[in-house]
């Protein structure tokens, strides 16, 4: 259950940062179930895999948009 926790505080961070919307998709995509304020009720894999695919998954969702605002600079 401690691992609930860690998944939901990243959760909830990264709604923040990146928006509810993609919060949910990736809440889709590696079928973790949450309430309504994205605590982690029920997980599908392992909490290691799961952790893992979810950090993974938002590391590349925030590099193309860390790196917009430095493209403005570019051209």
């Amino acid at each position: 259950m401690n691992t609930y926790r860690t998944l939901s505080e990243v959760l909830q961070k990264q709604d923040v940062f990146l928006g509810p919307a993609t919060v949910k998709l990736v809440i889709k995509n590696l079928n973790i179930k949450t309430s309504t304020n994205n605590e982690v009720v029920k997980i599908s894999t392992s909490e290691k895999e799961v952790l893992k695919s979810l950090v993974d998954m938002f590391v590349e969702l925030a590099g193309p948009i860390a790196t917009k605002p430095v493209e403005q600079f570019i051209h």
